[in-house]
């Protein structure tokens, strides 16, 4: 029984293993397009500053395709949970119930409940620049620098019942025997045991962030190979350079999904029904390249916060995304452009393996397979028409795009609203 209760001290109120994954898996942003363009005339540069906010990480499409939002890490410590978690309290809590007879009073013990709240939003900004090599192929060189601003808290709610538990048993043969396992429960500081296991693991703290990091530059070229008056196909190489910051294994709140390397081919395919009407659609591959990353590799399933010694150089293998765009562009006036567009994609599984034969990398690419449809619409103002004919001294587009996952799996929901300013000259 003493072995029992100093076991719980050091076991149940250190971490009961949390489900603080979603810390990791709130930042898990696809990879962040900041070049959208058709092929430029032979000659013309075209400057763009796109910039836009991404919401909503924290609510992701489960595996079965359900949205949830932050709460659903919230951990209630009853009697259930203690017992699945920790075989000692199994036995106090089998002692007790065999005490009370049909009462069973374990089962009503309730210490209250871990939770989480906060939403971080990503902004970024992204400094465009394109050059028409020739009148059938562009160029152009993206630079996002892309921040996070937000706050993600834990704490403890709900009310503790141990005395109230514990006071059905007073005056008995047997409170002495449950008395020291009681006013621990009693006093338990989920919250303070829950940050001192963070700290004993060595990952850095959750809390308040704020900063600013240089995401992937991203080279494209584009090549017109088919334009006609109602026809116009052309293909988007986009080379995506690992100039983001790595993954830290350390910190849960950190950009986990920068420095990949890797080349997206995209063919579109444009059709005008009318001069100022557009209907297309596009399909792409992108192929993302084998490197190695440092990883905490879990023990087993259970393992959500693998320990320091875990920690390993893995060869990873990103899952390829395969994606079919549908799209419409239709001009109000001259100068006022509406957009509307919808996104269905596939992403196959990550792929880990490391030098160690008795730990399972598998574990790694749990929940990595992902699928998703989004929905973007759009308003363009542009003087390019008025350029043309006259009216105005200077070729340049306005733009806002609003987007958003309609439905998926292992998706977060990710809102996006983006500005964008283009010019030519």
């Amino acid at each position: 029984m003493v072995e029992s209760v100093q076991y719980m001290k050091s076991s149940v109120f250190r971490l009961l293993r949390l489900e603080c994954f979603f810390l990791i898996c709130t930042l898990c942003l696809l990879p962040l397009e900041v070049f959208s363009q058709v092929v430029l005339p032979q000659g013309i540069w075209h400057p763009r500053l796109m910039f836009g906010t991404v919401s909503e990480v924290s609510s992701e499409f489960s595996d079965e395709g359900k949205l949830n939002n932050i709460g659903r890490y919230n951990q209630t410590f009853d009697s259930d949970f203690l017992k699945n978690q920790i075989p000692e309290f199994g036995v106090l809590c089998d002692l007790l119930n065999e005490y009370s007879g049909s009462y069973e009073l374990c089962d009503e013990i309730n210490l209250g409940s871990l939770k989480f709240s906060g939403s971080p939003t990503i902004s970024y900004i992204a400094p465009v620049i394109a050059y028409g090599v020739s009148s059938k192929v562009t160029i152009g060189v993206a630079v996002p620098v892309v921040s996070m601003t937000g706050n993600v808290s834990v704490e403890q709610v709900g009310s503790n019942n141990a005395n109230a538990v514990r006071a059905q048993i007073a005056g008995s043969s047997v409170q002495a025997q449950f008395d020291e396992a009681f006013d621990k429960m009693s006093n338990a500081d989920l919250v303070a045991e829950f940050n001192k296991a963070l700290d004993e693991r060595g990952y850095e703290p959750i809390g308040e962030r704020n900063f600013s990091v240089l995401g992937d530059i991203q080279l494209l070229t584009f090549y017109e190979y088919y334009q006609t008056t109602y026809w116009n196909n052309y293909l988007q190489l986009m080379f995506n350079l690992p100039t983001g910051p790595q993954d830290d294994p350390d910190d849960l709140m950190d950009f986990p999904n920068f420095h990949q390397t890797g080349f997206r081919l995209k063919n579109h395919h444009d059709v005008r029904p009318y001069r100022r009407w557009t209907l297309g659609f596009a399909y792409s591959y992108f192929w993302k390249i084998q490197d190695t990353t440092v990883k905490r590799v879990p023990e087993n399933e259970d393992d959500i916060l693998p320990d320091e010694d875990r920690k390993e150089s893995v060869t990873r293998d990103l899952g390829d995304i395969v994606t079919l765009d549908i799209y419409t562009k239709y001009g109000l006036t001259d100068f006022i452009y509406v957009n509307a567009g919808i996104e269905m994609a596939h992403k196959a599984k990550d792929e880990y393996s490391g030098s160690n034969p008795d730990w399972d990398y598998d574990l790694l690419e749990r929940d990595t397979e992902a699928n998703w449809i989004g929905g973007k619409v759009g308003l363009t103002f542009t003087t390019v028409d008025w350029y043309k004919s006259g009216r105005f001294k200077m070729p340049f587009m306005i733009s806002y795009n609003y987007s958003d996952i309609l439905d998926g799996k292992n998706v977060p929901k990710q809102v996006k609203h983006e500005g964008s300013l283009l010019l030519f000259f």
